[in-house]
């Protein structure tokens, strides 16, 4: 079967090769905005391309879910405009960097009890674009603008977006009154004394990029080596869907020579009433003349199936693999969960949420950094506390006969045992027993999980001899 062409201004390969990893400082399209790649659609395609894949979109869903973790402690309305806490401005962040590794956050201003306070939310990321310098080699501009509608047909420009700039980010008070009052004069020739509330709703806000490779001028997606893989899974399924909806699937054909009108109109009401389970125990006459040889007259066949399912299953096993890879190693497992790993597999379930965990703690630490220098104090908690392991790194893990696993679940079980954690919780809260030294004896000794061990441990309350109350450490 002869594949479409395809032309070769679309091939996404040739993309890669043009896409340049620094950004030119002459543009003659558009002086006010640097290009986000080639054509300056980017973060256009490579969303699209993640969007279009069934693994990619998947593995960004649950990428962005651990980067956000289960939410913020003390989340607090940051935007009373939309009602936005600030575990939503995480969750929003998140899915930009699972997607793009970057965010642009815009940061504007709200009056509360006549004193300016700072609000926030997300651009939209394929729409932002960041300003050229001024003559000081100041950027002094973020636009926000729908590029992909700037197009060029038959030598001549479609309508484009002229869009709307916002300020960087900058927290001195006086250059946000500054900026305030710059854009409420803007608009037409006003009063100078005004109230600040008066002026406020004029201010179009700041714009704080978060790359995180700082070393191209723009964000490098994470699935960016894997463009091609993308789009060849998204390919597989059209090519597979198009096979299915126009290819052979299998169907059977009824061949029949020499019979009369009457015939031909009784043999195709009985062989309909072939169709279906329940009429599988049937049975059909046919009566033909003497001598006429039945092959010859009467034939069922079938048309061999086109679509072959197994055709390309090594390499979409190859192509997700390599997806995954992108997304901080993700296991699959976290993607498409088998229902085994519930059951007598469930620690290892547990340890691929731990690791998955560590693996999106560079991008939590980048957000919680970002909105804590925005002005937006931040503190996301993960899917799993992983800093248990940090405390416990002394503490080896030990593996036991089954033997010794019932000896121990006894001992737990037993009034004695419970005096002997009794004791060790004493003695730690004391600090006549150290932190590894009880560790031990909760997972070597009771059989304890580390994480147990480590509840039951709780916060040493240390006694000073010459205070008649604890203090806790």
């Amino acid at each position: 079967m002869d594949l479409p062409k395809i032309p070769v201004g679309k091939y996404r390969a040739k993309f890669i090769e043009l896409y340049r990893r620094f950004i030119p400082l002459a543009d003659t399209k558009d002086e006010s905005i640097y290009y986000n790649g080639e054509n300056n659609l980017y973060p256009n395609e490579i969303e699209l391309a993640i969007l279009n894949s069934p693994s990619g979109k998947s593995a960004s869903k649950v990428f962005a879910k651990y980067i956000s973790g289960k939410g913020v402690e003390n989340d607090i309305i940051v935007n009373p405009d939309k009602n936005y806490k600030l575990s939503k401005i995480v969750r929003m962040s998140a899915v930009d960097v699972s997607r793009q590794n970057g965010t642009f956050f815009h940061i504007g201003q709200t009056l509360e009890n006549a004193v300016l306070k700072p609000t926030i939310d997300i651009l939209e990321y394929t729409k932002s674009r960041i300003g050229k310098e001024d003559d000081n080699d100041y950027i002094s501009k973020y636009w926000l603008k729908d590029c992909s509608i700037e197009k060029k047909g038959f030598g001549k420009s479609t309508k484009t977006d002229t869009g709307e700039w916002y300020y960087p980010f900058d927290n001195n008070p006086d250059v946000i009154l500054a900026q305030i009052k710059a854009d409420y004069l803007a608009t037409e020739p006003k009063e100078l004394e005004v109230d600040l509330a008066v002026m406020l709703p004029y201010y179009r806000g700041q714009v704080y990029y978060m790359n995180l490779t700082p070393e191209f001028k723009y964000a490098l997606s994470p699935f960016d080596a894997c463009y091609n893989d993308l789009d060849s899974e998204y390919r597989v399924s059209m090519f597979t869907n198009r096979n299915v909806r126009t290819g052979f699937l299998g169907k059977t054909y009824v061949i029949t020579a020499g019979l009369d009108e009457e015939d031909v109109k009784k043999t195709d009401e009985d062989i309909a009433k072939w169709l279906g389970s329940e009429n599988i125990g049937g049975t059909y006459h046919l009566a033909l003349e003497a001598g006429a040889e039945v092959e010859k007259v009467f034939k069922v066949g079938q048309v061999k199936a086109e679509y072959d399912d197994k055709l390309f299953s090594e390499t979409k096993t190859t192509l997700r693999d390599n997806i995954y890879s992108q997304a901080n190693n993700i296991p699959a497992q976290l993607v498409k969960a088998e229902s085994s790993i519930f059951g007598t597999q469930s620690e290892t379930y547990l340890e691929m949420k731990k690791f998955y965990t560590e693996q999106t703690q560079d991008e939590r630490k980048e957000i919680e950094d970002t909105l804590t220098y925005l002005g937006f104090p931040c503190k996301i908690i993960p899917i799993v506390d992983i800093s248990i392991k940090e405390l416990v790194e002394g503490v080896q893990e030990v593996v036991v006969d089954d033997a010794t696993k019932e000896a121990q679940a006894n001992l737990r079980g037993s009034v004695g045992g419970v005096t002997g954690v009794l004791q060790v919780q004493a003695s730690f809260s004391q600090g006549l027993t150290d932190y590894n030294s009880a560790m031990t004896i909760f997972t070597e000794i009771y059989g304890f999980t580390k994480e147990v061990a480590d509840a039951l441990l709780g916060s040493p309350e240390k006694i000073d001899p010459d205070e008649s109350t604890t203090t806790t450490i």
